[in-house]
């Protein structure tokens, strides 16, 4: 067997390195990170060793991959320019899934569409994701040909999330939430959610995992989620769903079992360290519910269950955390997620920063040290991982090098809260993914990332006048999604 291949990155202005005794990232100064095959060596200064490559990072800084525990990249491209500004008034969130029923390409397409997701993840920082695909019990979710082969395409570290549901969102008049119920369906998609996480895990690659979640607490069973919770545990994988994403949702499960959404999937054994809830904003001390009793923080914090923040979707509906620094302060491991387009970790930690500064009404509410805590160490800790968002010996090598000579990034005197605020995603130039260059000058090389988007294209074309029959309210695409300006010939 060849020995692995050395990789020297020489010389770098800056590396965020992890400080084991201390937990947490520190800045060094002129220093090396080398990699021998899949994992780090050495982080720090003077290595004098001889390595098969040489990359000359002066003028850079080094900083670990982000870790994405909540995204949905095959069903979410196809919603730009649609979704930005619709919204249920009435109803919020729950009543979205109405409009993603519209914008659903066909089959054809699908695979062009995740590939173009899949870049956009890299170029946006994520090194590992957390992918909430694929619905097997639904058709809002379906399945995309080759969905496991393209994620080992990709490059990326991924965890493959079948989500199984027991019932579907509906609205009969645009306000009032129903749901649609066939447990015969969710016991279907149970069966083949565990063939598709089996299938990831077994993958050659090294770098795909499986991962099961019932859809959303609203939309499945207690039995059905404990039967994905048992597996999860018989396969030691860990589990995820949507929870506390909006007041609808809140109040349904306080209808049905007198219970928040956290309390009930405690008292029905779903919470635990291996477990991420998606969103999870609204929780019983939320300003806008006026509940008359806090205990979901707690709870959260003493199973030590995950907080997956997706700050930017939230924001955009008019909806924030209260707030990233509390849930921190309470003891909650918060990780974060890009959830749709765009899929930026790195503006996804802007927007982390700004949403809790609005929450809190003070600019000092939390820190870009935290967040970066939060977009690598907690996200891997959601996923039982010690050897992913930190560069550190052992370590995977998942590398992420900015060019501090951007324009956006000068001048340079602390390259990580400018990368943040100033230059997001522009200044990213190259990525390794598990030793691996999947990303080189700002372009990703393990798949054409130009190609997939024009294969795109008339995937979109063809779903417009499709969208009228779909809709319940016969609606077509200028009145479910109007121009935000007036279009003349």
């Amino acid at each position: 067997m060849a020995s692995p291949i050395t990789r020297h990155y020489r010389n770098a202005d800056f590396v965020i390195a992890w400080d084991g005794e201390n937990e947490r990232h520190v800045y060094l100064r002129d220093a090396d990170v080398v990699s021998e095959g899949n994992r780090l060596s050495h982080v720090g200064k003077g290595w004098t060793g001889t390595a098969h490559e040489v990359v000359d990072c002066r003028g850079r800084m080094l900083m670990p991959g982000l870790v994405n525990i909540h995204g949905h990249p095959s069903s979410t491209l196809e919603g730009s320019g649609f979704i930005e500004e619709v919204s249920n008034q009435v109803m919020g969130s729950t009543l979205m899934h109405d409009y993603y029923k519209l914008l659903n390409l066909p089959p054809a397409y699908k695979q062009a569409n995740l590939r173009a997701a899949l870049c956009e993840l890299l170029k946006g920082g994520t090194t590992t994701v957390l992918d909430l695909s694929y619905a097997p019990s639904t058709d809002t979710y379906p399945a995309v040909e080759g969905w496991i082969e393209t994620l080992a395409e990709s490059g990326l570290r991924a965890y493959a999330g079948a989500q199984v549901v027991d019932a579907l969102h509906t609205t009969p008049n645009g306000h009032t939430p129903e749901w649609r119920w066939n447990t015969q369906g969710g016991q279907r998609g149970l069966q083949e959610a565990l063939t598709i996480v089996d299938e990831a895990e077994k993958h050659p690659s090294g770098r795909l995992h499986g991962l099961l979640a019932p859809g959303q607490v609203d939309t499945c069973t207690a039995e059905l989620i404990q039967e994905l919770k048992a597996e999860a545990d018989k396969r030691n994988m860990p589990v995820s769903t949507h929870a506390s994403q909006s007041v609808v949702e809140f109040k349904e499960m306080i209808q049905r079992h007198g219970r928040t959404p956290v309390e009930w999937l405690h008292d029905i054994g779903f919470l635990g360290p291996r477990t991420i809830l998606g969103h999870c904003l609204f929780i019983d001390d939320h300003p806008w519910l006026h509940w008359a009793h806090h205990n979901d923080r707690r709870i959260l914090a003493e199973t030590g269950t995950t907080v997956a923040h997706c700050p930017w979707v939230q924001a955009n509906s008019g909806r924030v955390m209260h707030s990233f620094a509390s849930y921190l302060a309470a003891g909650i491991n918060v990780g974060i997620g890009t959830d749709a387009s765009p899929m930026n970790m790195i503006d996804e930690m802007r927007w982390t920063v700004i949403g809790c500064r609005v929450a809190e009404g003070v600019k000092q509410a939390t820190t870009t040290g935290q967040v970066l805590h939060a977009a690598t160490v907690n996200g891997a800790k959601a996923l039982g991982r010690d050897d992913i968002g930190r560069l550190s010996p052992g370590c995977k090598a998942d590398i992420l090098s900015i060019d501090l000579n951007h324009p956006l990034m000068r001048p340079v005197r602390d390259p990580l809260r400018t990368l943040i605020f100033s230059g997001v995603e522009r200044p990213l130039r190259d990525v390794w993914v598990d030793g691996r260059q999947v990303v080189s000058d700002g372009e990703v090389v393990t798949i054409d990332h130009a190609a997939a988007l024009a294969e795109l294209a008339p995937g979109i074309q063809e779903m417009v006048p499709l969208m009228a029959k779909k809709d319940i309210h016969g609606r077509g695409v200028d009145e479910a999604f109007p121009m935000s300006l007036e279009v003349r010939a």
